[in-house]
Parts: C-alpha cells; structure tokens; sequence
C-alpha cells in the first residue's frame, strides 16, 4: 500500500481533507460515493466494470448539474463559505493545534519534494509517515465535527436548497440521484 503513495499523493490528500471542503462543496457526491476503493479492473467481471461505467457517467452528470447550481446561486455560495466556517470552527475546538499542523503540513510538502528530486527515499518516507500522522489528526478533528448536530443539520439544509436548484436546471436531477446511489449500492453488493 505505502508503494501507492507518493508524495504528491499525500499532500494532496491532506490538503483536500484539511477543512472538509469537499463535503461542503459536493455533498450529494459525497453521499453517493461509499469510498469503494477500486479493485483491479482485471479481476472485476465484465457486469461490475459495466456499472462502474455508468455509476462513474452518472456520477459526472450529477457533477455537472451540481456545479452549474452552486455558480448560479449566490444563496449557494454563501451557504458553503457559513458550513466551511463553522467545519473550521468546530475542528479547531477538537484539534485546537490545527492551524500548527497545517503549517507543519504545508513546509513538508516542500520537503519532500526537495527530498523526491535528491532521490532521499528514506527521508521521503519518513515526511510521508509523518504526514499521514497528522492528516490522521486532521481527519480525526473533521469526522467528529462532521458529527455535530449543528453542522448536520446545516449541511441537510444545504442538500435540500442543492437539489432544489438542480431540478431548477435540469428536472431529471432526483432521478439521477437515485440512479447513481442505487448503482453504487449494486457495485458495493458486487464487490463487496
């Protein structure tokens, strides 16, 4: 698994996972994925490669639909910047080193690429390490601000304004949505 990982890999994980940003800003995405991790295409049958197709063609549609809602919709945006704001707010409550942490994040990135272009594998290693550790505490601080009623409940409202401006845009948006999570479940099923 760590020879997956590169460094670039890591930091740009730890800099999408930092203020669950990407909650905030696709949360129907978010709700359709299962954080299936994508076994070898080779060893899927031709039935499961098909619906990861077209989980992965509805998925972009939805996409599509979702980023022409928020950019017409200032009520949208400013939605977003209020969860992020409070997503912030409760993480620093949780992990009150948070800012710290993605300093410290933020000067290993350059680290390790200065050690990557020296072609320094154990001190590259050991910057991913510690990476991971404090993305850990990162992810930690997100999950449990992720589970406040507060922040729910506004996330819930911002899913219903959401939905409400894609069936604006295209009326088959609920649809869709249904289509993409009951395919997911399907391949979950499958592989699972």
């Amino acid at each position: 698994m760590m020879s997956d990982l590169t460094p670039n890999s890591i930091f740009r994980g730890i800099g999408l996972s930092l203020l669950g940003i990407m909650l905030v800003a696709a949360p129907l995405s978010a709700q359709q994925q299962q954080q299936m991790p994508p076994p070898q295409q080779q060893e899927l049958p031709d039935s499961v490669q098909e619906m990861m197709a077209e989980f992965q063609q509805k998925q972009a549609e939805l996409q599509e639909i979702q980023n022409q809602a928020v950019q017409a919709s200032e009520d949208l945006q400013a939605m977003q910047m209020a969860i992020q704001d409070q997503i912030e707010e409760a993480m620093r409550a949780i992990e009150p080193e948070m800012d710290d942490i993605i300093e410290q994040l933020q000067a290993m990135e350059a680290e390790a690429q200065a050690a990557q272009q020296a072609e320094d594998m154990e001190r590259l290693q050991a910057l991913m390490t510690e990476a991971q550790a404090l993305d850990g505490r990162l992810q930690q601080a997100q999950a449990q601000a992720l589970e406040r009623d507060d922040i729910q409940e506004s996330i819930e409202e911002y899913q219903d304004v959401l939905m409400a401006e894609m069936i604006q845009i295209d009326p088959e948006a609920e649809q869709l949505l249904e289509e993409v999570e009951a395919l997911a479940d399907r391949i979950e099923e499958a592989i699972g």
